[in-house]
């Protein structure tokens, strides 16, 4: 993925993901690439971890730090050791673009953030970006912030745009790196769908789980790299090729394909 700028703005940010660049040394790129855009005066991380795609503790696996202090990364780790798991994997969720403040206000635990920036020292708040692939592996960029910091609506949008972008190219990653190991099936995701489509407007019809946060056709659409016409099109043509009459009897379809099992 490449993140080249032309302002401090994250939707002024134009991604591609690079499949040339190795798995250990891609997360880096990104964080070079986008430091004039992500850094807001107290550095930026990257943060690599596990999170299986049902129950299950998050586990860390390792920390790079793009700018700011060194030690940053035993900084992180103290202070998610002080949040409880299952709080810490509900603020992991896939694609997901806030403020610490943010999500521990919709938690109902404030204080979780509190305990956070405690160990970290010198922060108030944090913006990070999620991005989870469909075999649980994890990434995140981690922002630390001067201030407690609630995203206008505006910026909410321009901050999920960009992690649109990582998780899209963190899952393509993902997904040839599966398909190429042999012993590995390739099993995505149409069994665990979230939401259901309108043809014609392409509007979520139905949407449950991270898809009740993901209402516009432009997001939508911006989120798979593709326009919203053309996924509208081969919406349509899978539809009749598959003589499905509504959204929910393809949805119902995707079962039988071959290489997916049930859930």
């Amino acid at each position: 993925m490449y993140l080249g700028h032309d302002s401090k703005d994250p939707g002024a940010i134009a991604c591609r993901t690079d499949l040339d660049v190795r798995d250990e040394g891609w997360l880096s790129s990104v964080l070079e690439r986008g430091l004039p855009v992500l850094d807001h005066g107290l550095g930026v991380a990257g943060w690599e971890y596990g999170r299986p795609l049902e129950d299950g503790e998050i586990c860390h696996r390792r920390v790079l730090v793009a700018s700011g202090p060194k030690d940053f990364s035993e900084r992180h780790v103290r202070g998610l050791a002080a949040v409880p798991a299952e709080m810490l994997r509900r603020a992991l969720g896939s694609g997901r673009a806030s403020t610490g403040s943010q999500v521990a206000a919709e938690l109902g635990h404030p204080e979780v953030l509190e305990s956070y920036v405690s160990h970290v020292g010198y922060c108030k708040d944090v913006l990070y970006l999620t991005a989870v692939d469909a075999r649980g592996a994890g990434i995140s960029i981690v922002i630390p912030l001067a201030k407690i910091t609630t995203l206008s609506p505006h910026e909410a949008r321009r901050w999920y745009m960009l992690a649109a972008h990582l998780e899209a190219g963190h899952r393509l990653r993902g997904g040839i790196a599966a398909a190429e190991t042999p012993q590995e099936t390739v099993t995505d995701l149409p069994h665990r769908a979230e939401a259901i489509l309108e043809t014609r407007s392409f509007r979520i019809a139905e949407a449950k789980g991270p898809a009740q946060r993901r209402k516009t056709n432009k997001m939508i659409a911006y989120r798979l790299g593709l326009s919203t016409s053309r996924i509208s099109l081969v919406l349509r043509k899978v539809m009749q090729k598959r003589g499905a009459r509504t959204r929910a009897q393809l949805v119902a379809m995707t079962h039988d394909l071959p290489g997916l099992g049930q859930s």
